[in-house]
């Protein structure tokens, strides 16, 4: 019976383990996390074409985001708020060139975490969105300061 219970833990947390595709070290803490997309992402800020022309709505889209964080070994997935926490858009170019775009939002509600306002603009390369916890705002660089990352697409 003892036999059992040790197998059916490994096979619990080796099920947990298996679950955390992204993650993210917090201080001494693995973290695991997942994203789910609110609202876009709206490439171009929803901006589309329609035959040769653009049509630009009177506003651009903005995109929103929202992220779940829980320690790498908790199979229950109960949320973890990260204190300092930074998410934010990069665009790495294909000629070499990188920038953020225009200030996003965030927000913890309810175990998420809420990055919204985001205004992607479709360029030669891709969006990413990167996460960190600066240890000094006023230091920081959001070009090479990140722990983690997912690519937009």
């Amino acid at each position: 019976m003892k036999k059992m219970i040790m197998l059916f833990s490994l096979f619990l947390s080796s099920m947990a383990m298996a679950d955390c595709q992204n993650t993210f070290i917090d201080g001494q803490k693995e973290l695991c996390y997942e994203y789910q997309w609110v609202s876009g992402p709206h490439l171009n800020g929803g901006h589309g074409h329609h035959g040769h022309q653009m049509k630009r709505p009177a506003k651009p889209l903005a995109s929103s985001v929202r992220v779940l964080f829980w320690k790498k070994s908790d199979i229950d997935q109960n949320p973890v708020q990260v204190e300092g926490l930074r998410i934010y858009p990069w665009m790495i170019m294909d000629n070499g060139m990188e920038h953020g775009t225009r200030p996003e939002t965030l927000r913890f509600q309810e175990g998420y975490y809420y990055v919204e306002g985001i205004y992607l603009m479709k360029m030669m390369g891709y969006w990413e969105m990167r996460l960190t916890i600066p240890a000094d705002y006023n230091d920081f660089n959001p070009e090479f300061d990140y722990v983690s990352s997912f690519r937009i697409d």
